[in-house]
């Protein structure tokens, strides 16, 4: 139980900043291809971000929220 725990715990903060990253976009008007294209990157690689199948790190995250806003 401890262990889930542990587990669910560090899973949310990832979950949200994906969420706030996705909102973000979501509110600047872009569709994933927009964002993609503004940042030379294909539309999967948003798609991956977004879905929680690939890992972004923080310059990614200061990158793609200064696209989206």
């Amino acid at each position: 139980r401890i262990q889930h725990q542990m587990h669910a715990a560090a899973i949310w903060p990832k979950k949200t900043a994906i969420k706030t990253l996705k909102d973000a976009r979501l509110s600047a008007g872009l569709r994933q291809l927009d964002l993609a294209n503004s940042l030379g990157k294909p539309q999967s690689y948003i798609a991956k971000i977004e879905s929680g199948e690939r890992k972004i790190d923080f310059i990614e995250v200061r990158i793609f929220a200064s696209t989206s806003s």
